[in-house]
Formats: structure tokens, sequence, C-alpha cells
């Protein structure tokens, strides 16, 4: 390895380019410049160490991180509507918010990756911020489990679909009408909590990112398959929990028994408590001796100026927009052609679902709470698909914040397309009242504004040519795509904008 000391060094020189060498941003004593191509390593592999067994006990602590974050995730954002809406009875535009400052967290995930990457906490730079992350995310969690929800707004949940000119006054007297106000303290809380397990998580997708590029080209993908697969398994758990003990007559279900609110947060503390000693006895990691942060900036810009960098962040940023419009095995399959896969898989089966319910063929619960579990496979097999990528673009030392990057762009897109959704379902009669309603004018209105959202959905595709077919394009494109200064500040300035 060639190494040159970094006072000999031209600060001021032009940026090399991308194929001459990448940075690995270190100490000012132990700053070095690595000219060695990532394919010269053993098998293909992106960086030396060799694969490592997830499974041991030695490592097994970073797939725990995976089923933790896919049991909060699917379980807190999915009772703010019924906790918030039906039990507390707060207003639309307060529910938005809530759900709005639960997802916040996940488009900063750029911030987290550069702290994690350039501040080390006693020498190690992923462990203790998944320490801190789900410490933080246990005592939310745990104060929320140990609060008074209050009684319901409505004391039969049946009040709730009355008309205005039937409720009398005797009824409305009835009525909790301070619930509402108690739903701030919670909505708050459960954002700290967000902030904790996105926190861990960013930590962990770093340490993924660096164990990921450690396997050998043949099976590199291994690791973010197999963590995915269990996030999405137990993402699909929480959603059954959710769906059968969270789906009482208080919280707008049709079930005599279910969890209070309290009781369910007991069940994410229970599930939350473990992962905290795991997380630092259960996950191997090397010292490191931090960076010099001028030079990880340089860095960092420099990686957002070349092609395959700023392509997939495009394709990642404008087919969210669209989509979100309201083993081994497989590893070396299309990339462009599995995503299409998916989003068309999972966009027939809703289309499916929401007609039969909407024209009434077929109005069950169990019918529409099963199938969106059932799409929780192909979502999850979409969204891992995006990750096979960045494990090909991130550099030495930089994994948290490219990782971050790509991985915050797609969320930040989500809140401009729910905004374009909310303009389009504007033009038709589908608010709450007309669904009520349920007349055929307003079935036919629901219809079309379904139509438009498929429509919007299978458009996403359109950009897939952006994605890089497979690892070893990926790493075509990064050695001979070259480097654009002006694509690179665009990059940046939507990014930013978007925030």
């Amino acid at each position: 390895m060639n190494t040159t000391p970094r006072k000999k060094i031209d600060l001021l020189a032009p940026a090399p380019s991308a194929t001459e060498f990448t940075y690995s941003p270190r100490k000012e004593d132990e700053w070095y410049l690595n000219t060695q191509s990532p394919h010269e390593y053993e098998g293909g592999a992106l960086r030396q160490g060799g694969e490592i067994n997830l499974w041991s006990r030695q490592n097994i602590g970073l797939v725990v991180q995976y089923a933790a974050v896919g049991m909060i995730f699917g379980t807190l954002p999915g009772t703010v509507y019924p906790f918030l809406f039906n039990y507390l009875n707060m207003e639309g535009t307060q529910v938005v918010s809530a759900t709005v400052l639960l997802n916040m967290p996940w488009s900063f995930k750029i911030f987290y990756g550069v702290i994690t990457d350039c501040v080390p906490v006693f020498g190690y730079r992923r462990r203790p911020f998944m320490l801190m992350g789900w410490t933080l995310c246990f005592t939310m969690l745990l104060v929320m489990a140990c609060m008074d929800s209050g009684l319901p707004y409505y004391p039969d949940n049946k009040y709730a679909t009355m008309e205005a000119e039937e409720l009398t006054p005797e009824i409305t007297a009835t009525f909790n009408t301070n619930a509402p106000n108690t739903g701030g303290k919670f909505i708050v809380i459960m954002m700290l909590a967000s902030v904790g397990y996105v926190g861990a998580d960013v930590a962990a997708d770093a340490m993924m990112v660096e164990v990921a590029q450690r396997e050998p080209e043949t099976t590199r993908g291994y690791t973010q398959t197999t963590i995915y697969l269990v996030r999405t398994i137990f993402v699909t758990v929480s959603s059954v929990i959710t769906g059968l003990a969270f789906n009482g007559k208080d919280y707008g279900g049709d079930f005599d028994f279910s969890l209070t609110f309290p009781q369910l947060m007991v069940v994410l503390t229970a599930f939350c408590l473990p992962v905290i000693p795991i997380s630092w006895y259960c996950i191997q990691e090397e010292r490191h001796p931090g960076v010099i942060f001028r030079d990880y900036l340089a860095e960092l810009w420099h990686l957002i100026q070349m092609r395959p960098v700023y392509q997939v962040i495009a394709y990642k940023f404008l087919s969210g927009i669209f989509e979100n419009f309201t083993i081994t095995f497989g590893l070396h399959w299309n990339w462009r052609s599995m995503h299409a896969i998916t989003i068309i898989a999972v966009t027939i089966m809703d289309f499916i679902v929401t007609m039969l319910t909407t024209w009434g063929v077929v109005r069950n619960q169990w019918f529409w709470l099963g199938v969106p579990v059932v799409e929780n496979l192909p979502n999850g097999i979409s969204f891992v698909i995006g990750t096979y990528v960045i494990v090909e673009l991130a550099g030495e030392g930089n994994e948290g914040a490219v990782y971050g990057l790509v991985g915050s762009i797609s969320n930040i897109a989500i809140p401009l397309a729910s905004t374009l959704s909310k303009n389009v379902d504007s033009n038709f009669d589908v608010l709450n009242a007309d669904i009520v309603d349920d007349s055929t004018h307003v079935r036919w209105d629901v219809t079309y504004v379904l139509i438009i959202r498929y429509a919007m959905n299978l458009a996403g595709l359109f950009f897939l040519p952006l994605l890089p077919r497979q690892k070893a394009e990926t790493q075509q494109l990064k050695r001979n795509g070259g480097s654009s200064r002006t694509i690179g500040l665009i990059t940046a300035i939507y990014f930013a904008f978007s925030l």
C-alpha cells in the first residue's frame, strides 16, 4: 500500500479523479491515500478482513439490531391512527403532524451518519451510538408504559359514527373532552423514541456496509439480504400484533379485547431492553483513530460528484416520489428487473384489495389487514435491492454518511409525494364524511383516485435506467463514469431543499 504523509500533500491542488485513488481520512499522523484497487482483495472483496459469520456470538448483535428496528418501526407509527385519532379524537391535522414527527428522524440519516463516522467514543464509532440510541428509545418507551392514557373521548365507540344532529346534549356530556389535550405529550415522547432507534439503526447500517464490503464478489449482498429479511419478518410480526391486539372498539376496531396503549408500550419496552447489552457484547468492532473533518467533507463532496452516486441518488429520489404517491440465492439477479417485479406485485395485490373493498364485494377486516402483511415481503425485497448498490459505492471511513445520504433521499421524497397526493385528492369527494356515505358517486371518485395512485406508482419504474443492473456495472461506473461538479451541486441543492 502506498502512503504519503499528509504534510507533503498540496491541499490546494485539484481533487484527483476517482480512478487514481480513494481517500481514507484519518487523524493527522495516520492520514494516507489508499491507492489499492478494491478488486485486488481476495475474491473481489471491496476491503480486507475476510467474510464473517453473522450468526456467531461475536456478530449476532448486528442481526439483533435489525430485529429490534423492525419491531419498533412496525409498531410505533402504527399506533398513531388508532390511539391519537380514534381513542383521543385528536384533529386530523394533529395526527398528520404526529406522523411527520415520527418519520422525521429518517430524513436526517445523513447527519447521524456523519456523526458516527467522525466522532469515535472511547475509540469506537458504531457500538456506542447503538448503545445510546437504544437506551434513549428504551427510556421513552418505559415512560409511555408508565403513563396514564386516560379515558377514551367516546365512552361508546358507536358515537364516533353518528351524525352531529343525532348527538343529544345528554350524549355529548359523557364525552371526555380533555382527551385530545393529552395527545401532545405522547407525540413528543414517541418522537424522542424515534430519534433513539433511528440513531442506532444508522450506526448499524454503517457497520453493515463495513461487513458487506468484506464479502467476496460472488456472495456480496448476503449480509444485507439476511439482516433486512430479519427486519421484514419483525415488521410483519409487529403488524400482526397491532392488527390483532390493538384493534379493540375504543381504538376503532371491532374486537371485544385489546391491549391498551401503555400495555403495548410494555411489550415494546420488554423487547427493547435486551438489545442494549447485546449491542455492546455481541458485536465486534475495531478501534478507529477518528478523522480530519475537512478531509472527510472533501471526500464526501468528491463522492457526490461521481456519476454512480448522483445517479443512484436521483433514482431513489424520483422513484420515491412516485412509488410513495400515497440467502445468497438471487444475489446476481438483475436489480432493475427485481425492483420492477416487486413494485408491480405490490401494486397488483393492493389494487385487488382496495377495489374489492371499495365496491363492497369483500369487506372483511381480515382481508383488509391480511394483504398488507403479505405485502411486507415484496416491499422488503424492493428495499434491500436499494441497499446493494450503496455497499458498492461507500468508501472506507464514510460508510455512515453515504448510507445515510442515499437512505435519507428516499425518505424526504415521501412528504413531497404526500403533498401531491393531497392536491389530487382535493378534486374528488373522498373525505371521511363522503366515504361514510358510500354512494355510487363516492365509490367512483375513490376508484379514480386509486387508479391515479397506482399509475403514479408504476410511473416510478421509468427511472429504473438510473439504477445499475448489478455489482459489476456499479463498479464500472465508479471507475469510468467520471464526475461532475455541477450535477453534484444540483444533487446537494435539491437534497437540502427537500429537507
